[in-house]
């Protein structure tokens, strides 16, 4: 995902069985922080699986952080 031509950060996501797939390597750059750029990022990601034929989404908690 990229801003004014500048890269936010990343995301990608691995299948596991089925229509199951998890979503792997959130990150976005200090610079784009507090900005929304993680939750545009996590939009992309279940659109692209849908797209891609996963159908499933689950989301797990560890402590605060949503993996």
């Amino acid at each position: 995902m990229s801003t004014d031509g500048k890269a936010v950060g990343c995301i990608a996501y691995c299948h596991h069985r089925n229509q199951c797939c998890e979503m792997k390597r959130l990150y976005v750059k200090p610079d784009f922080h507090n900005q929304w750029q993680g939750q545009k990022l996590i939009e992309a990601i279940i659109e692209t699986a849908q797209g891609d034929g996963f159908g499933y989404n689950q989301t797990v908690k560890k402590g605060d952080f949503v993996i």
